[in-house]
């Protein structure tokens, strides 16, 4: 895990020279894998929470490290997901008048 979270922050800096801003969220936010979680436990973490929230599991997004592999955060740029991370869901629904985010530690 290690390994392709460093080559997908050195990608996304790439990206970021690059790429316009939509772009990078399409790419990096929106779509692709979760790098914490497996293919499986992220399905599962999104039906659960959307279930709970009565949502539907695409109204439901994890980000930042958990799912890059490295924070963004401007006071952890670019440090990589570690054992003391927490997972930050996003809820993307017409349901809030804003997206709403959830902090969770897995222990």
């Amino acid at each position: 895990m290690v390994n392709e979270a460093k080559e997908k922050r050195c990608q996304f800096k790439e990206d970021l020279n690059v790429l316009p801003s939509i772009e990078i969220v399409r790419k990096y936010i929106i779509s692709g894998e979760c790098c914490y979680l497996s293919e499986h436990a992220y399905c599962n973490l999104r039906s659960e929470v959307a279930c709970y929230f009565g949502l539907c599991s695409s109204e439901v997004l994890v980000v930042g490290s958990a799912k890059l592999g490295f924070s963004i955060a401007p006071h952890k740029r670019y440090c990589l997901f570690h054992d003391e991370s927490d997972i930050d869901v996003v809820l993307v629904s017409s349901e809030f008048e804003v997206p709403t985010l959830i902090r969770a530690k897995i222990s």
